[in-house]
């Protein structure tokens, strides 16, 4: 079995449960490959946790639990291997890496043009061509809201968006 169990930097992490142990009393959890104690003040913080979410899942919405725990270390694990986006149904979240990933380029650009959204791993790439793809298909505008913090990627996540559109634009016309 498995716990969220609350963290001063990360706000909840992993635990793998040792011993059966009942809220508000005194655990033993495995945390980062090591076993510590907890009091029962600590314990009754603690939520359950599927095991699952030790795993990157790409889209969220397939998290059998989905919580505030969850999530956060979901785009945690993700962010950490440099999987900038990730999927809540058709949203696309993004953090910031601050630091240029190899992840635009043209070959990529051409798989989402190829391969569409719905066969590859989250992307700003895959948004544009979903909102492309329904333009050309149903004669209709189509729009994508980009929010965020001050510096958190807007104008780049923005232009990347447009880069896309009007590749793929340019090669319809042909």
């Amino acid at each position: 079995a498995w716990a969220w169990v609350p963290d001063e930097e990360y706000m909840f992490v992993p635990g793998k449960v040792t011993e059966p142990f009942e809220a508000g009393q005194p655990a033993k959890i495995e945390v980062n490959g090591k076993v510590v104690s907890f009091d029962g003040k600590t314990t009754k913080q603690f939520q359950r946790m599927d095991e699952q979410s030790n795993q990157q899942i790409d889209n969220m919405v397939q998290l059998k639990e989905l919580n505030e725990a969850s999530i956060l270390h979901n785009l945690r694990i993700r962010y950490d291997a440099d999987n900038i986006y990730t999927s809540v149904g058709s949203i696309l979240v993004s953090v910031n890496p601050f630091k240029l990933l190899n992840i635009y380029t043209t070959e990529i650009l051409q798989r989402y043009q190829d391969q569409g959204h719905r066969n590859l791993p989250p992307h700003v790439y895959g948004v544009a061509d979903a909102a492309f793809s329904q333009m050309t298909a149903n004669l209709k505008d189509q729009s994508c809201i980009v929010s965020g913090e001050s510096g958190a990627g807007k104008t780049e996540a923005t232009k990347i968006f447009l880069q896309f559109i009007a590749e793929v634009s340019s090669q319809a016309g042909k």
